[in-house]
């Protein structure tokens, strides 16, 4: 899971290939992420695996 804000985010991505390096090594295991994280994220996470079921059952 990739946090960053976008000031941050903007600045790397003026840089060439500095978010493709960013993508490789920024990553944190979800089960490693702070609790406060987990549950910004929740509320997605349930409406994307909603979506990726009904495409599974078609």
């Amino acid at each position: 899971m990739a946090w960053r804000d976008v000031d941050a985010h903007y600045e790397r991505s003026q840089k060439e290939g500095a978010l493709e390096e960013d993508a490789r090594c920024g990553v944190v295991p979800f089960a490693e992420c702070e609790v406060a994280v987990k549950a910004s994220c929740l509320p997605h996470i349930a409406g994307l695996l909603l979506e990726m079921r009904s495409r599974l059952s078609s």
